[in-house]
């Protein structure tokens, strides 16, 4: 069987990750939006790339 080779990049900074982040910083924050902080940081994953 092929194992498929996922970047490191696609491992860590993927949606489920940044938004498992952001319940944490609601965790802490009450007044934190993790659902808008997850599509903000989503949208600029892509222009951050080398």
């Amino acid at each position: 069987m092929h194992k498929k080779n996922i970047s490191l990049k696609d491992q860590l900074y993927n949606k489920d990750k940044v938004h498992k982040n952001s319940l944490e910083l609601k965790a802490a924050y009450s007044d934190f939006h993790p659902s808008s902080f997850t599509e903000k940081v989503m949208s600029k994953i892509p222009e951050l790339e080398l």
